[in-house]
């Protein structure tokens, strides 16, 4: 079975883990979104939140709710990375092997970056 990954539990990363949901077969693929927080933000919504028309609260849900029944959700912060061996550390588990994982997209040097 493939594994997909989702780094981020953002609107793209929620739109992209329910999308895939619905469109493969059941048992096709696994799906699993690693989220930073717990909770998803409505960010239209919080441009009335220094106004106090809104709070902070009552424009998120927790990021559960929003997900498919059928996403694994794992809540915590990515440390590290390879997308040429398919692996993920995570703040809370060991890095394992994604086996059977594919990654897509370019090649990002964040540890570059962040100087």
């Amino acid at each position: 079975m493939e594994r997909i990954l989702i780094l981020g539990g953002g609107t793209g990363g929620t739109i992209l883990a329910n999308t895939l949901c619905k469109r493969l077969r059941l048992g096709e693929a696994e799906v699993m979104v690693i989220s930073a927080s717990d909770r998803h933000f409505f960010q239209p919504a919080w441009l009335y939140v220094p106004f106090e028309k809104q709070s902070a609260r009552a424009v998120s849900r927790t990021l559960r709710s929003v997900l498919d029944r059928r996403v694994n959700l794992l809540i915590g912060n990515v440390v590290d990375l390879e997308m040429e061996k398919n692996w993920v550390a995570h703040k809370h588990h060991t890095m394992g092997v994604l086996e059977g994982a594919r990654t897509k997209g370019e090649r990002h040097d964040y540890k570059s970056a962040q100087k």
